[in-house]
């Protein structure tokens, strides 16, 4: 009996859930010190993470995500770098994108984003140690979203792009 009235409330826990993922707030990252290291850079590279086939295949492409990206830095005069011009700039930086989508059987889509500056880094203890690390980064966005409006989650990461560019021209003004 159990199995049976969790199956029928089944779905509409998983909305409910989706429901409240949706409202809860992110506390912004964005800060001065992070604005710090975005002075300086004469442009970035762009790094889409390897979406969800099933996101893939309902609209939300990897590859409509970086050409978002890129015009977004282009037409705000941000230089867009090659992953070849990356490994030689100073720095190495570039703009990391991860969207994340989990499906569910009701054809909804729990999301979330994140957006962040990765550049190298060293150690203040052992200057010769450098690594990747993410310098700066914009306010995550979770929500729910039926199957057929994925690709409004497009909206979510503009906004997240335009944290970027807010703090990047903030912290290069132009002369």
């Amino acid at each position: 009996m159990k199995l049976v009235i969790w199956r029928r409330w089944k779905p509409w826990m998983t909305v409910l859930t989706l429901m409240v993922v949706n409202v809860c707030p992110v506390l912004a990252v964005d800060s001065p010190v992070e604005r710090e290291t975005l002075t300086g850079l004469t442009g970035v590279h762009v790094v889409v993470e390897e979406m969800n086939p099933a996101a893939e295949k309902d609209g939300l492409t990897e590859f409509t995500l970086q050409m978002d990206v890129e015009l977004k830095l282009r037409q705000a005069g941000i230089r867009v770098l090659t992953s070849g011009e990356r490994l030689v700039a100073p720095g190495n930086p570039y703009l990391y994108l991860r969207v994340g989508t989990i499906k569910n059987e009701m054809g909804l889509y729990a999301f979330d984003t994140d957006l962040e500056l990765r550049q190298e880094v060293r150690l203040t203890r052992n200057p010769a140690i450098t690594s990747l690390a993410a310098t700066w980064s914009a306010r995550g966005r979770i929500g729910s979203i039926g199957s057929r409006n994925l690709p409004s989650v497009r909206d979510s990461v503009r906004d997240q792009v335009d944290e970027f560019l807010n703090a990047y021209l903030a912290a290069n003004p132009k002369r």
